[in-house]
């Protein structure tokens, strides 16, 4: 594929395949570098049609819009250049783009709410049905805003708590 392929822009070319790439990197590759460099005709065979030129410009993209995360190891190549990067890994803002991670600004909303505690309802036992569908009325209710700032702590609460059991 030409650098210049017709009906293809950057992100679809260049940009999405490498965040997919790296997306796909088992979990046991992460921490180790990852080794190309510029001249390579062909980045990985996984990527068709990305020379190493592509991707480093990709990761330097990718890196400074906080869709991929590494330790960069610089290589040879001096402090503008990447040949070599480490521990990496897609960021939770790469994942809601690749449409693999819920984005909390879309699904906490209080209509979000309201249909899954509607549906939850629909399913639940007949003696907590009633519960179930008042919580999603005062929920449609309510605003948004105080629904997601409740979300976003109660989920930042759930994560610490992980954090400290890992």
């Amino acid at each position: 594929m030409s650098a210049n392929a017709p009906g293809q822009d950057l992100w679809s070319r260049v940009d999405e395949p490498i965040l997919r790439w790296v997306a796909a990197l088992p979990s046991t590759l992460a921490g180790d570098a990852i080794r190309y460099t510029v001249a390579d005709a062909e980045f990985d065979e996984d990527v068709p049609g990305v020379t190493g030129a592509d991707a480093e410009a990709s990761f330097t993209r990718l890196l400074g819009a906080g869709l991929v995360t590494a330790s960069d190891r610089g290589g040879t190549m001096g402090p503008a250049r990447r040949d070599s990067l480490s521990n990496l890994r897609v960021t939770p803002a790469g994942l809601v783009l690749l449409g693999e991670w819920p984005d909390m600004e879309r699904i906490a909303t209080a209509s979000g709410v309201h249909h899954l505690l509607r549906a939850v309802a629909e399913q639940a036992p007949d003696e907590q049905q009633t519960a179930l569908r008042r919580a999603a009325g005062l929920v449609g209710r309510t605003m948004d805003g105080v629904v997601r700032d409740t979300l976003m702590q109660t989920a930042g609460a759930a994560g610490g708590d992980l954090a400290d059991g890992a």
